[in-house]
């Protein structure tokens, strides 16, 4: 009962932000991000994804337990690969550019150099290459030239069109493609760029587009790159929700350290809530009214205000990463191609009950060490045998290597586990 009670505030939370923000972008149709209509037009296509979207929010209150807290403090480095959709004209930048606009995507998110300089930021501990190696293991820039007149293209109706000219997995690469303009039916020739949110991942329209003068040209103009890659890791915008704020971490943006704003700024300063310390809870760190983030990527501000992410922000968006696109994490684009190739496969059980011994064994070729062999619930902890006092599903992480740098094999095994305690013993690991 409690959980269908959730799911139903979720959506209905969801549905009014969406309704909300399309009112906001009527209302100034050439502020620059078309995330939200797209958002909108994939809900009324099919139910199925506003309940996608529904359950990644689900699983990051579910793990995170109100967002307290990321469970790592690595840098997480996910590879992109960027498809330049052009027609022979200037919207076919050149390699110079597009690396310029990753090193400023990097800037931005670890609070350095051009937006560091401006005023105090949150380093998010996340990274971006341009992939080194391709799907089938061959040598790339992360750079993917496709000539075609849907560089000018219509995202309501030309989006899947112009993904499926050049589409690496999405499971695998941050898809970006850049394009001469975007035109939407609904807001004109004013859109600059836009995302789908985590409840895509993997699906064929995942990724983000971006309209070339906004690629790579100025660490100002960049700040629609970055904030579309705020949306790929399900950060909403700062006025998601309006001046709402009883409840900080399920209301709005979802993120207790933006405070509550409801404009479209054309200033750096304003401030059009006072709300800010409605949510009496400690969760929420603002005891007086503040003004506006107009410095926050995910705001609607001008592009010379904005530099910065905030510490709750940092953790919505590794947590996404951790549990909704985990796989980027496994992604081996980063790493140039593996000339000595590891195959393998993990055999165990998919459900085990109380005082039940599992037998896991893994079989491959190809591998000369292994790097990581354990079992981990909430936490990474290397033991042959294990007693666990909680119901939390057992995670296997395997992986192996070879003499070959760039070679590494990794696979993990899920065991739901249905009974407060039982013992597991791992038997071969070759």
């Amino acid at each position: 009962m409690k959980s269908k009670t959730l799911s139903i505030i979720f959506r209905y939370v969801l549905l009014i932000i969406l309704v909300g923000l399309s009112l906001l972008v009527d209302a100034q149709t050439q502020y620059p991000c078309g995330a939200v209509e797209m958002q909108k037009e994939l809900y009324l296509k099919d139910k199925k994804w506003l309940d996608m979207q529904e359950k990644t929010e689900q699983v990051l209150i579910r793990q995170k337990g109100g967002f307290v807290g990321s469970r790592s403090t690595d840098t997480y480095t996910l590879p992109v690969v960027v498809h330049v959709v052009h027609n022979n004209g200037s919207e076919n930048i050149s390699d110079d550019q597009i690396e310029q606009a990753i090193s400023n995507l990097n800037a931005a998110f670890s609070h350095t150099g051009p937006y560091q300089t401006k005023g105090e930021g949150f380093d998010t501990k996340i990274q971006f290459c341009l992939a080194n190696r391709t799907p089938d293991n061959q040598s790339t820039s992360g750079i993917n030239r496709v000539i075609s007149n849907l560089t000018n293209m219509t995202m309501e109706t030309q989006d899947e069109e112009l993904k499926n000219l050049s589409r690496w997995d999405p499971n695998q690469y941050i898809n970006i493609w850049v394009v001469n303009e975007i035109t939407s039916q609904s807001q004109g020739s004013g859109v600059a760029g836009y995302a789908y949110l985590a409840g895509m991942h993997g699906q064929p329209v995942d990724g983000m587009v971006c309209e070339a003068k906004y690629f790579g040209k100025s660490p100002s103009d960049d700040v629609v790159f970055i904030h579309e890659m705020g949306h790929y890791l399900n950060l909403l915008h700062t006025f998601d929700g309006g001046c709402t704020n009883n409840l900080c971490d399920q209301e709005g943006d979802k993120v207790c350290d933006t405070p509550p704003d409801q404009a479209l700024h054309s200033a750096c300063v304003f401030n059009s809530c006072g709300t800010d310390k409605n949510d009496t809870r400690s969760i929420n760190p603002f005891t007086t009214d503040v003004n506006d983030m107009t410095q926050n990527y995910m705001d609607y501000s001008p592009f010379e205000c904005q530099f910065a992410f905030t510490k709750g922000q940092s953790e919505r968006m590794r947590l996404t990463i951790e549990n909704i696109r985990e796989s980027l994490l496994q992604s081996e684009g980063c790493l140039s191609p593996c000339l000595s190739t590891i195959s393998g496969s993990i055999s165990a059980p998919t459900e085990a009950v109380t005082g039940e011994k599992v037998n896991l064994s893994f079989s491959g070729a190809g591998a000369t060490t292994c790097v990581d062999c354990q079992w981990h619930t909430n936490r990474d902890i290397s033991y042959t045998r294990i007693c666990i006092y909680s119901t939390r599903d057992l995670h296997h992480n395997f992986s192996s290597r070879n003499q070959d740098a760039n070679c590494i094999y990794k696979t993990k095994h899920t065991i739901t586990v249905s009974a407060i305690f039982w013992q597991i013993l791992i038997r071969s690991l070759a």
